[in-house]
């Protein structure tokens, strides 16, 4: 029973589809058409007519569509007419017609169906230079006219509220249009002729949809217009000016960008958001000829390269409430010598300024927190205060920057933003005389001064509790240093030729290399509290005297290496560590000079080779304390160096071993000096 259910079922379906579907019919004049429903969809011609006027019905049915392909490829007819009745034309369907001069469209078309995407309804159609749009259509089909190249003119009824994607794109000759709604990607791309352009209503611009129509003028955009796609506009190279309406919220990624003769922009204040493509965007980049920039209040964000290598644009407010200046946003303005800012912003992104070299009109608003990398490198500045809310400064920020003379920075910087372990926010600022640094400053970022060679003096507050590698390396003019505590790191001073003087008040290690060839430091107190010295880090100087106090339990190897002045060395107690590189100390090698060296009792270690050189050494107290001493300490020392220390202390032995006089007697020089 069920079995001949099922049978029953699939025999009414089927006779159910066999009802739906319709044969081609071929009328004694020659149209081809089906018939569904009761009304007849048009699927061909065989007829002899050139001026194709398509019939409102066959055979008293009437005819309401042209169907996919109808007339695709039919080189016949010079003219078509589709009249009223119409409500759809298909996919294709008068597609490379290339005879055809002349259209028709009644205003009852409502439907453009499409097959794989696209319409291309009169794509093709190479001849065609006059088309007539019926009132009371609603749209124009994507890629309907796609490649029309003799079509001059499109002047669109007002009841059309949207053009589809690529509608008329690569109409070459198209001259002039008059759009009523929305406009779809590509709509327009490659119309190069077009000069004339008016938008009504419309509440969208598609992707690339004015793209490279390098004749366009002037557009005026509706007030009722909220958003452009990416490239809308792009290469529009004859485009003098754009305004861009307040309803307008949001702009797409080089919407404006390349527009050669672009002298005049205004952004409205509605714009919330920007495309992203990859991270970059660029709305109205490389504009050569961008003048005068208008940006209404309103706006919070410029987006990454917003106007990235316009070379004229000499001066820019930006507007109240403006919260970030995007990446890049002014990079390559080689002409912009002045920029305003509101106090809302709070962050200028990475390049944002970058190669503008004769921006020098600009004061670092209030409420600023992060500058990013190389923002201002290469910029024209004579000064520039950090805004005491700023916490980040990224790396290259000002790098390079020849004018600048006089930097104070702000309260709050505790991030120096690193590249490849370099910070060198200020490097290379030949001009910098003037450093200023508030307390509050937790640190100095690695590399952020180097080559600085006009800088004299420096004073980091007692809130630094770091200086970072190569902070002020090669700043041959530094003449003295304040450091309170912390850290200085590695080559922090190397090659400071000119500094006489560092005063390190509570800092607790001295890294690598970090005084190196300071050929002229004479003084250099180091404080009680220091942990450790790290290796070749006073090699070089002038010191005439060292301390090293008890805190210290490290010394780095080559330490005090070639400190021709040095005279006098005491060691603290706790050294446990003589640091060792290709196998050696030498902390204190080569120092020609050196003449006393004492050891704190209850001091436990000596490092191998440690007064190698030293020529003229004459006393060395060892105290009792120290149960190992290394062979070598005195290799190529001076001859006739006297120990000193107790009796039957390793001391005693190690002098016995050289050939040294040993004595326990009161040692020869007081440190009190």
């Amino acid at each position: 029973m069920k079995r001949l259910l099922w049978i029953a079922v699939a025999v009414l379906v089927l006779s159910l589809c066999a009802a739906a579907s319709a044969d081609v019919i071929t009328s004694a004049d020659g149209w081809q058409y089906e018939v569904r429903n009761g009304s007849g969809t048009l699927k061909g011609y065989t007829g002899e007519e050139t001026k194709l006027v398509l019939p409102a019905s066959i055979d008293g049915i009437p005819m309401t569509a042209v169907g996919a392909g109808a007339f695709d490829g039919n080189v016949a007819f010079k003219e078509v007419v589709i009249p009223d009745g119409y409500t759809s034309i298909g996919a294709n369907a008068f597609r490379n017609c290339t005879r055809v001069a002349s259209l028709r469209i009644s205003g009852t078309v409502q439907e453009w169906p499409e097959s794989w995407g696209s319409n291309s309804a009169f794509a093709g159609c190479i001849n065609l230079f006059e088309v007539e749009f019926g009132e009371g259509l609603t749209s124009i089909g994507s890629c309907a006219f796609e490649g029309c190249t003799l079509l001059d003119s499109v002047m669109l009824p007002s009841s059309v509220t949207g053009v589809g994607k690529s509608a008329f794109k690569d109409c070459e000759l198209l001259n002039t249009a008059d759009v009523y709604g929305s406009v779809g990607a590509n709509a327009f791309l490659n119309c190069s002729y077009m000069s004339s352009l008016t938008l009504r209503n419309a509440e969208t611009i598609g992707d690339s949809a004015f793209r490279n129509c390098t004749s366009l003028q002037k557009a005026v955009l509706p007030e009722t217009l909220t958003s452009i796609g990416a490239e809308a506009f792009r290469g529009c190279s004859k485009l003098k000016g754009a305004v861009i309406p307040d309803s307008v919220e949001f702009v797409g990624c080089w919407a404006f960008y390349d527009c050669k003769q672009l002298k005049e922009l205004t952004v409205g204040a509605g714009v919330r958001t920007w495309g992203s493509s990859w991270g970059e965007c660029s709305p109205f980049g490389q504009n050569p000829s961008l003048v005068s920039v208008t940006i209404r209040p309103g706006v919070e964000v410029l987006p990454q390269g917003a106007f990235i290598n316009c070379d004229s644009l000499v001066s820019v407010t930006l507007p109240d409430g403006l919260l970030t200046v995007g990446d890049s946003a002014f990079q390559g303005c080689d002409q912009l010598a002045e920029v305003v800012f509101p106090d809302s912003v709070t962050e200028i992104g990475h390049k944002a300024f970058l190669e503008c070299r004769v921006l020098g009109g600009y004061t670092l608003p209030a409420g600023l927190e992060s500058i990013g990398n190389a923002a201002f490198m290469y910029s024209a500045a004579e000064e520039v205060i950090i805004p005491d809310k700023v916490t980040r400064i990224g790396s290259d920020a000002f790098r390079e920057s020849p004018s600048l003379k006089r930097v104070v920075l702000g309260e709050c910087v505790n991030e120096w933003t690193t590249s490849w372990g370099s910070n060198a926010a200020f490097m290379d600022c030949p001009l910098l005389a003037e450093l200023e640094v508030k307390n509050g400053v937790s640190s100095i970022g690695p590399n952020a001064f180097m080559d600085c060679a006009s800088l004299v003096e420096i004073e980091l507050p007692a809130s630094s509790i770091s200086v970072g590698a190569s902070a002020f390396k090669n700043c041959w003019s530094l003449k003295r240093a304040v450091i309170y505590r912390g850290t200085v790191c590695e080559n922090a001073f190397e090659n400071c030729a000119a500094l006489e003087s560092v005063s390190l008040r509570k800092v607790t290690e001295i890294g690598r290399e970090a005084f190196l060839n300071c050929r002229n430091l004479s003084d250099a107190e180091l404080p009680r509290t220091l942990l450790a010295l790290g290796n070749y880090c006073f090699k070089g100087t002038a010191l005439q005297s060292v301390v090293i106090p008890d805190s210290t339990t490290d010394i780095g190897a080559y330490a005090f290496q070639d400190c021709s002045q040095l005279r006098s060395v005491y060691i603290g107690n706790n050294v446990s560590t003589w640091v060792t590189s290709w196998g050696s100390n030498s902390a204190f090698c080569n120092c020609a000079a050196l003449e006393y060296v004492y050891l704190e009792d209850d001091g436990t270690t000596i490092g191998n080779t440690c007064f190698e050189g030293c020529v003229s050494l004459k006393a060395v107290y060892i105290p009792r304390s120290v149960l190992n001493i290394p062979d070598n300490i005195l290799v190529n020392a001076a001859s006739g160096t006297v120990i000193y220390g107790q009796a039957g202390s390793a001391a005693e032995t190690f002098a016995a071993s050289k050939g040294l006089s040993f004595e326990t007697g009161a040692f020869p020089f007081s440190f009190d000096e």
